[in-house]
């Protein structure tokens, strides 16, 4: 349960923030940003140190959510804010993908001996875990912004949605390919 419990760790701030900003009176979302910011850099500090890629992506994100807020420069940003958030997560996923270098990695390695972080199967899997939140992502960034005004608790709830089957996937998945590998070897010992 490790990489579900890490990965909740950075979700639900960006969870709470995405329903915060939604109903936030204009005169307190500074406060909410810059609470928000160091809030993630207070949980992730682990992570940033690590080099967790989301962990720096949830960063950079909220302080230039903050600085573009504060100093009233592009107003469109922050009217989207959640929406680029998760454009930001996808984007960054998908990119970890292309590098080689998923960034489910940084979760999964805490729950697998480290004999195991360079075989081809666990980076496979992290792979496709990792496409698979890069997608849940966009699609997340898709609903803010074509029906977050017109229909926020909808549009919040259908992104918790996608979220959670992410998460299911990130759990599920991993144990069926292990399941799958270890029947392998037995047939083969066999």
């Amino acid at each position: 349960m490790p990489l579900l419990k890490q990965m909740l760790r950075v979700i639900i701030p960006w969870l709470g923030f995405s329903l915060a900003i939604s109903y936030t009176p204009d005169r307190w979302i500074y406060l909410l940003w810059a609470t928000f910011l160091v809030g993630q850099i207070i949980i992730s500090r682990q992570q940033l140190k690590a080099g967790n890629p989301m962990s720096w992506t949830a960063s950079a994100v909220l302080t230039i959510l903050f600085v573009n807020g504060y100093l009233g420069l592009i107003p469109w940003v922050s009217d989207h804010a959640t929406a680029l958030c998760f454009m930001a997560f996808a984007s960054t996923a998908l990119l970890s993908v292309l590098l080689g270098a998923p960034f489910t990695l940084h979760y999964a390695k805490a729950g697998v001996p480290q004999q195991f972080w360079t075989h081809p199967a666990f980076i496979r899997v992290n792979l496709h875990t990792s496409v698979l939140w890069g997608l849940t992502y966009g699609l997340d960034a898709l609903i803010i912004l074509f029906w977050g005004s017109s229909a926020p608790i909808l549009s919040q709830a259908a992104c918790m949605s996608c979220i959670a089957g992410a998460f299911l996937f990130s759990q599920l998945y991993p144990a069926h390919m292990r399941k799958r590998a270890m029947a392998a070897a037995a047939a083969t010992a066999g």
